[in-house]
């Protein structure tokens, strides 16, 4: 048979066959890449200035927990809140569950927070120079009482909770000695344990 120029049909649907294998893939994304997600605008969570949140997921709850700083003259007044999400979105609001813990300078970290295997979630603060504050939430953030306070006889800063493996809570915190002028000769790292919380 001879040619006559034309293109079979045969080639006619080849090719358009390769042109639209060429717009899907040239319309798919790369191999490998990441699905794009859906995020809501954000909502501000903090009435004021606010720093260091840190987040739990306590049963069906989603709890927020974070430090508010108010300058004041050479330092200011910190506060900690709280908010818990239940599973429908709605939320429970803590505006200043804990505070004011003063300070001098610029505002230091003064908490952090843990969960227990139980959901329950413990905040140790340094409410004052020589005192850290304890705070256990036992129902999903939606309260944080006061559960206890640990004394030192010398300053402590930068207090941190864990959970215990055999339940309770351990509190890590850092202790400045001082010597007769009031400088800092040195640091000790202090552990206080609560086998019940």
């Amino acid at each position: 048979m001879a040619r006559t120029g034309h293109p079979s049909r045969a080639v006619k649907a080849l090719a358009a066959g390769l042109a639209l294998a060429s717009g899907v893939l040239a319309s798919a994304p790369p191999a490998g890449a990441l699905p794009d997600f859906y995020w809501e605008a954000p909502v501000r969570l903090s009435r004021g200035p606010a720093a260091t949140p840190q987040a739990f997921r306590s049963g069906d709850r989603v709890v927020a927990v974070w430090q508010e700083n108010v300058p004041a003259g050479a330092g200011g007044n910190a506060w900690l809140s709280a908010v818990s999400y239940a599973p429908d979105g709605t939320p429970a609001r803590l505006d200043r569950f804990a505070g004011p813990f003063p300070y001098t300078g610029s505002a230091p970290v003064l908490f952090s927070a843990s969960m227990n295997d139980d959901g329950h979630i413990a905040v140790a603060a340094s409410s004052t120079e020589r005192t850290v504050a304890i705070h256990v939430s036992t129902d999903g953030g939606r309260s944080f009482p006061r559960a206890g306070t640990l004394e030192s006889d010398a300053p402590v800063v930068t207090p941190r909770v864990y959970q215990r493996s055999g339940g309770g809570w351990y509190v890590f915190a850092l202790q400045g000695r001082t010597d007769r002028e009031g400088n800092t000769e040195a640091l000790a790292i202090l552990l206080s344990r609560s086998a019940d919380g």
